[in-house]
């Protein structure tokens, strides 16, 4: 977790590597979709802002956005993961990654990520309400 970048908003992730960032769902972003039969990406060369779908994912019961966690360009999207979309639930901080961007004005989104002890605190929050939710 301690390399990796989070909007909490969509439960998203992005890690930067050699000047891109790869990104996709948390494990509890996963977890709370369900079992993922669909996943649709926007096209290579789109341009996205932060907080906008680089795709949508849909389950048994929910179908709704992949939100991007920074500003940029796709450049790459996981063709393995719209072939096998139960990956991004089984593996989604390794075969599971969503899309691949080039960051347009990553200095400026960071601000509105958590990283480091910052996120680990969220989400040990999140995954606690989720737990009371699913017992509620």
């Amino acid at each position: 977790m301690r390399d990796s970048f989070y909007w909490r908003h969509g439960h998203t992730w992005a890690r930067l590597e050699d000047g891109k960032a790869r990104i996709g769902l948390t494990s509890l972003g996963a977890d709370m979709a369900g079992d993922i039969i669909i996943v649709r990406f926007r096209p290579v060369g789109s341009p996205v802002e932060q907080g906008k779908p680089i795709g949508t994912i849909e389950s048994a019961k929910w179908v709704g956005p992949v939100e991007s966690p920074i500003t940029g360009e796709i450049v790459e999207v996981n063709l393995q993961a719209r072939k096998s979309p139960r990956t991004i639930r089984k593996d989604p901080y390794g075969q599971g990654w969503v899309a691949v961007m080039k960051p347009a004005k990553f200095d400026a989104d960071a601000g509105a990520l958590v990283t480091g002890e910052e996120a680990l605190e969220w989400f040990k929050g999140e995954v606690r309400n989720w737990l009371a939710k699913k017992k509620g």
